[in-house]
């Protein structure tokens, strides 16, 4: 059996970082876009271990730690187009998921990727500043219920469904922030609270309003970075499975990388559904 990353974290390359974990909240927690007066989050910031999971790459597991790391060189650079591009984006990172997990049928959810930039690009979004999941178990199946519309598809008849998440690099190596995981492994249930994401107005169109996760700080958690990406390589997290055996979700979040004199980070995310026979 393969040694898990918590029992090899002592052994792995590390930095050291502060990040933002929630604090409790009263009453159910909100993030409003639009109004942003009626957000009720409390940040608490904890310094925490990062650990490299580069060189455990073979150990992890989407159904247990919740994310990986692999090859998957599509041509794109820190260009990328998210609308003249991204159609053949999803196509192909939809076909190298089918092929990873063996799923029948990958759909993007929507149309959309997030392009981010630390630059602060008029057309890009910069990365999260707290530590967060994206779904819980109602919005994934509300989820499944609004690309059913969008694709005139049936989906709600598949006995299974996973929501992958994908993050890539454009920038070359080395560049100035990176996303960091939590072993899903080493999460208490107890350390999440679920609010409303509300993006944009009106709050009742598909895709504007949904629950997402806060993560609480437990230093039980083991947290990991992948070093040294490239635009040829694909993370990969699990962001719910219907089936409870495998539904593994990582809290994530951005991390300022240590060394001055790197490039902006520039990143594109696309969001999957996979469903299985």
């Amino acid at each position: 059996m393969a040694t898990s990353p918590q029992r090899q974290a002592t052994d792995l390359p590390f930095f050291d970082t502060r990040m933002n974990f929630s604090g409790p909240v009263l009453g159910r927690a909100r993030i409003d876009v639009p109004n942003w007066a009626n957000t009720n989050m409390v940040l608490q910031p904890y310094d925490l271990r990062l650990h490299d999971a580069r060189p455990i790459i073979d150990t992890l597991s989407l159904d247990r730690e919740g994310f990986t790391l692999v090859r998957h060189d599509c041509g794109i650079t820190d260009a990328f187009d998210i609308y003249a591009d991204g159609p053949r984006y999803h196509a192909a990172v939809a076909a190298l998921l089918g092929e990873l997990t063996g799923a029948c049928l990958v759909l993007p959810q929507g149309k959309g990727l997030i392009k981010r930039s630390m630059a602060g690009e008029e057309t890009e979004t910069g990365p999260a500043r707290w530590v967060h999941m994206d779904y819980t178990t109602a919005a994934a199946h509300k989820w499944v219920e609004w690309i059913e519309g969008w694709e005139n598809l049936p989906l709600r008849h598949y006995p299974r469904f996973a929501v992958y998440q994908t993050w890539r690099c454009l920038t070359p190596a080395p560049c100035d922030n990176t996303i960091a995981f939590c072993d899903a492994s080493s999460l208490s249930k107890d350390d999440c609270i679920v609010f409303d994401a509300c993006l944009r107005e009106p709050y009742d169109e598909p895709g504007n309003s949904f629950e997402s996760q806060f993560a609480m700080f437990n230093p039980a958690q083991g947290w990991y970075f992948f070093s040294d990406l490239t635009p040829a390589e694909l993370i990969i997290f699990k962001g719910f499975d219907s089936d409870p055996a495998r539904d593994a979700q990582p809290p994530h979040n951005s991390a300022d990388l240590p060394g001055d004199g790197a490039a902006p980070r520039v990143s594109v995310e696309a969001r999957f559904f996979a469903f299985f026979e």
